[in-house]
């Protein structure tokens, strides 16, 4: 099932859509066509020749339309709608913090323009059509977050429309628009401190491997962990709390020692934490911790995290800034902005 919500702020063009007694047919009238063609342009119609399209907008202006985003955007020469693709469950996008700063910080920027913004949440099953539904024309542009290998269809939409992904894209090349961090260099760092806090077995639990950004923490981690000599059990989890959960259940009762947790995001850190001391363990005294975002989750109760923090307000933002670039530049390059992290180091590790 796919999950949509819109800005209320209308896009339509209203049956009278005028100030006061201004009607569709004044501003017919004005720009010499019928109300029927001041529909077809307030409604982005493509068959409308320019010259109708500038006949009607300056009607509009003369008398006094109703600011409209529709006609703003035509008028600008401007998408007036975009659309904010999240591939995943319900139940994660309301759960995951990470997703709402991100949404906070493109909805931010949009606020200035004259774009609305939608939000769709698609899951596995309802893909294929949400992307068919996109393709058809019902967005101007895409922010994709959570590209999965499986969502590989996202790329045909880039023959269409401005794409940019939020994070590194299944496929890595010259092509795509992006942002993100260097999540390989973020997890060795962190996998890092760990080392140098005197950790022998350092534990990992990671995200799905078929997404990039999970499988880039991974190879951090390995690289730290293998040229130190201190590599732990490794688990592949989901980046919910349940999968940390979960996760850390399985650590616990596998063979393997472990003195110190990489976890490849807050949800999980603070889940294993939890899961640590239900079994009696002292963290950071007999297993160090360390998230990764920095999300509202690290400080949600003591023992507080360390962890890696990525501005995910200021990706979601240069996402957006970044789509509303393309959308007026013809041609479209491919442009990718890599934004920084740093350790915060608290209470677990």
């Amino acid at each position: 099932m796919t999950n949509q919500i819109t800005n209320p702020v209308s896009v339509e063009a209203p049956s009278e859509g005028l100030l006061g007694s201004i009607t569709l047919e004044s501003v017919g009238a004005a720009a010499g066509v019928s109300r029927s063609t001041v529909s077809r342009v307030v409604n982005g119609s493509p068959n409308v020749s320019q010259k109708t399209i500038d006949a009607v907008m300056k009607a509009i202006a003369d008398l006094g339309y109703v600011h409209n985003r529709v006609a703003a955007a035509l008028a600008s020469k401007q998408a007036s709608v975009v659309t904010a693709l999240i591939p995943e469950d319900l139940d994660l996008f309301f759960k995951d913090p990470y997703f709402h700063a991100m949404i906070s910080g493109i909805q931010d920027h949009f606020a200035s323009t004259n774009l609305v913004l939608n939000l769709m949440i698609a899951s596995r099953d309802s893909f294929p059509k949400v992307l068919s539904s996109l393709a058809g024309g019902q967005s101007d542009g895409v922010l994709v977050f959570s590209h999965h290998t499986e969502h590989q269809l996202v790329d045909a939409l880039e023959r269409r429309m401005p794409v940019v992904f939020g994070g590194r894209p299944v496929l890595d090349d010259e092509a795509h628009s992006y942002v993100d961090v260097d999540n390989s260099a973020a997890s060795k760092m962190a996998t890092e401190y760990l080392i140098g806090l005197g950790c022998k077995h350092i534990a990992a639990i990671t995200g799905p491997q078929d997404m990039p950004s999970a499988a880039d923490r991974a190879a951090g981690y390995l690289q730290a962990v293998r040229a130190a000599g201190v590599a732990g059990p490794l688990v592949e989890s989901d980046f919910t709390a349940e999968g940390g959960a979960k996760a850390a259940l399985e650590l616990l009762d596998g063979n393997e020692p472990f003195d110190a947790v990489f976890a490849a995001n807050d949800l999980m850190a603070r889940a294993a934490v939890k899961t640590f001391i239900a079994r009696g363990l002292r963290v950071p005294e007999d297993i160090a911790v360390v998230g990764f975002d920095d999300s509202p989750a690290a400080v949600s109760e003591h023992p507080y995290l360390t962890t890696v923090k990525q501005d995910a307000y200021e990706q979601g933002r240069s996402m957006a800034q970044m789509l509303q670039e393309q959308l007026l530049m013809h041609p479209r390059e491919a442009r990718v902005i890599q934004l920084p992290t740093e350790l915060v180091i608290r209470e677990t590790a």
